[in-house]
């Protein structure tokens, strides 16, 4: 099974809302509910407060020792998030075309979001999702894209190789995260140059060499400074379902089943037939459940894993059990 890494540099400390995000976002990911396909694992890289020299030694560490599949997910250690943050972040890269996958979250004053959309618009009313930058606060990064970052990196600068430290892994980084100097990419007009941050000199990087940026927006990603702050406009939607749907949410039900499922529990057996007659009724167009199933249309029936369930869409009608 791929490994997808949480990395998060810090210069002294995590804070306690991370952690406790961090717990519970390895219980989720190791239950036996976790269908995303990816074992979870951590490392930090603590005393570093240059953030590019910090990024780029964490990331090629990362790079040196992953396999093609494997997935890294930058999270900050002042940011809060959930296991369907995870989830959603592997969802976007796996079903698009996106190299990088960003969640959004507020700045630290709590003013506006990190990341700026091609068609702002179509973004904010749940379209279009990619994005010219986004910030590294949470950011789940494939290895393909940092070969072809490595590669140009190599053209650019003439070695994909640097020197930071004699510490240990420290004597050969590629520096993914060094600045980037730039004209104005969101108003050419300007005719001014941009020193870009670490974060968004890697956007830009990756965008030159063929890479594809998305981002989505969640209730449970913050920033935690004085207070947490977080990004999710009123009434945003990310999709909006047809009205003659119905939607049957199960929860974290510890049996996994299917209609075709042997000596069903009382439980799993309404949720079976209850569906199998919604549909039937000719009510609703289309029938979904969510829950610890084995995916499959049954009977007209659509069964989906949790981690298909996205809570910022707007359902026509809903069940929660």
């Amino acid at each position: 099974m791929p490994t997808l890494t949480i990395v998060t540099p810090t210069r002294r400390e995590l804070h306690a809302t991370y952690v406790m995000s961090l717990l519970q976002a390895f219980g989720g990911m190791n239950s036996n509910t976790n269908t995303s396909g990816y074992q979870l694992s951590f490392r930090t890289l603590a005393g570093k407060s240059n953030i590019h020299h910090a990024r780029s030694i964490a990331t090629s560490n990362w790079y040196d020792n992953a396999k093609d599949d494997d997935l890294m997910l930058f999270i900050d250690s002042d940011h809060t998030y959930d296991t369907q943050d995870i989830l959603s972040a592997i969802n976007k890269y796996k079903r698009t075309d996106a190299d990088i996958v960003c969640g959004v979250y507020s700045n630290s004053a709590g003013t506006r979001p990190n990341i700026y959309p091609k068609k702002p618009k179509e973004f904010m009313e749940g379209g279009d999702d990619e994005v010219w930058y986004g910030g590294t606060g949470f950011m789940l990064i494939s290895k393909p894209i940092l070969t072809k970052l490595k590669d140009s990196l190599s053209k650019e600068l003439g070695t994909d190789r640097v020197w930071v430290s004699d510490s240990p892994g420290e004597r050969e980084v590629i520096p993914f995260f060094h600045s980037a100097f730039i004209g104005n990419e969101l108003d050419p007009s300007s005719n001014i140059i941009t020193w870009l941050g670490e974060d968004y000199s890697f956007c830009y990087r990756v965008r030159n060499c063929g890479g594809v940026l998305r981002a989505f927006v969640s209730r449970t990603i913050g920033h935690d400074t004085s207070k947490i702050n977080y990004f999710f406009p009123e009434n945003y939607v990310n999709e909006v379902w047809d009205e003659d749907t119905l939607v049957y949410y199960c929860g974290e039900s510890r049996v996994v089943f299917s209609p075709n499922t042997k000596d069903l529990g009382g439980s799993e057996q309404a949720v079976v037939e209850l569906s199998k007659r919604f549909k039937d009724s000719g009510k609703w167009k289309e029938v979904y459940v969510f829950g610890n199933v084995i995916p499959g249309i049954y009977d007209g029936v659509h069964y989906k894993t949790l981690d298909e369930f996205d809570i910022n869409n707007k359902f026509g009608d809903i069940i929660l059990w």
